[in-house]
């Protein structure tokens, strides 16, 4: 009996040190590590779920986010864009339920359920957009440029950021950049692939 519990002992001893020697701390570097998942939009019919994870390289110091599908009702998942491909963001289902439009380097792409190569649909870039209920209008927010920044009034100086009075207004910019967000509705053919104006 005595061997027994001494075996015993060992053996709990033994199998505390393992555990011990198998806890990580929690570092930063760990933590960055774990990606990043946020839901995306859920389907008219309530039927499946688009999400995103973020994955960050710290080396290159850049996130990418791929795009999953989940089917709510078997659970399901499977990808919807290749993390190669770049990141993608802002998904949203087209009214039919059959296509999941998202961004991806400025850029409306779309995806069938299934998954599969993203078929470019603006050729223009845009920072945010909806589907009109019938799928036939889309409406996108997109950079406009409103004035001159100080880099196109002092080519010379191409890292300028300053503020420059002209007259009553003032250039600002980030690198040079003035620009505001503008809404834009287009009432649109689908092309093949593409939106055109009628």
């Amino acid at each position: 009996m005595r061997t027994f519990f001494l075996l015993l002992s060992v053996l709990l001893m033994s199998t505390l040190a393992i555990s011990q020697t198998q806890k990580q701390l929690l570092t930063p570097e760990l933590l960055w590590k774990v990606g990043r998942v946020s839901l995306d939009c859920v389907s008219p019919d309530g039927k499946y779920a688009v999400y995103g994870v973020t994955r960050f390289d710290m080396e290159k110091n850049k996130g990418t986010r791929s795009l999953f599908l989940v089917d709510l009702q078997t659970n399901e998942t499977r990808p919807l864009t290749d993390p190669a491909a770049g990141s993608a963001s802002d998904a949203a289902f087209h009214p039919s339920g059959r296509r999941i439009g998202f961004l991806r380097d400025g850029k409306l792409f779309e995806v069938g359920l299934s998954g599969g190569a993203a078929n470019p649909v603006t050729d223009f870039e845009i920072n945010g957009f909806r589907y009109a209920p019938d799928g036939k209008h889309l409406l996108f927010a997109q950079q406009v440029k409103f004035d001159q920044a100080p880099t196109d009034l002092y080519a010379d100086l191409p890292k300028a950021s300053g503020r420059i009075p002209i007259g009553c207004f003032t250039a600002t910019g980030n690198r040079g950049t003035s620009t505001n967000t503008a809404i834009f509705f287009m009432s649109a053919i689908r092309t093949a692939k593409r939106w055109a104006v009628p």
